[in-house]
């Protein structure tokens, strides 16, 4: 990109330039990063994505564990993959409205999750998006939304109400399972019923087959066994 600047002081990483962010890559071992700020991650506690920067890289901020505050500014058009994934101290996030595209596991593992805002400029929801965001307790899918991808919201354990519109054609595997305090699911579909079982607790269903699925963001290694 052109003139790309990063600065970090008193915890807050700023990102400056015009263009898109780079692309990063992550070494699932270790959570190790391409990012140039990756020596000092443990100090970041906010990142400022500033006007002119129109996308957001892959990988670009994951594990930033102490990572709490993000503001993005409305020249973003997409998020990457992975981009906050692992960031477990986020708790709130506002998507501005110039956001089209989010990636897959964008904000997988962002257990302190408790609020997120999806604008009507998004049209689909990525493999994984959501994983793991056990605190996160509603959601509202926006009406320009035509897809929602397999595991989507797995594992969103708090998650209690869901409002799915009539712009959602397709619903992958295990999008909502393990909803423990799922109470309201609004979703206005009703003619496939597998579809349908995506949308609900899980276990309320037959287990048809378990998939073993890793994912490196995890304090330690695990394997979730995911059942549908």
């Amino acid at each position: 990109m052109d003139n790309f600047s990063w600065k970090i002081s008193d915890g807050t990483l700023t990102v400056s330039g015009t263009g898109a962010m780079p692309d990063y890559e992550c070494e699932p071992d270790n959570c190790s990063t391409t990012t140039p700020w990756a020596f000092c991650q443990k100090a970041i506690t906010a990142v400022v994505i500033e006007n002119g920067i129109t996308a957001i890289g892959n990988y670009a901020f994951l594990a930033c564990r102490n990572l709490k505050f993000v503001t993005i500014s409305n020249s973003v058009t997409s998020i990457g993959d992975a981009a906050f994934l692992g960031c477990s101290s986020l708790e709130s996030i506002i998507i501005p409205d110039s956001v089209t595209s989010i990636g897959h596991g964008t904000f997988g593992g962002c257990s302190s999750l408790e609020s997120i805002t999806i604008p009507d400029s998004v049209t689909f929801i990525g493999h994984g998006t959501f994983l793991g965001c056990s605190s996160l307790e509603s959601i509202i899918i926006p009406n320009s939304v035509i897809s929602i991808e397999d595991v989507a919201f797995f594992d969103c354990s708090s998650l209690q109400s869901v409002t799915i519109p009539n712009s959602v054609k397709t619903i992958g595997k295990i999008c909502f399972s393990r909803l423990q305090q799922l109470k309201i699911c609004n979703y206005l579909q009703f003619g496939n019923i597998y579809t349908w079982q995506c949308v609900c607790w899980m276990q309320k269903f037959n287990v048809y087959y378990t998939w073993r699925f890793y994912y490196p963001y995890l304090e330690q290694k695990q394997y979730l066994i995911i059942k549908i």
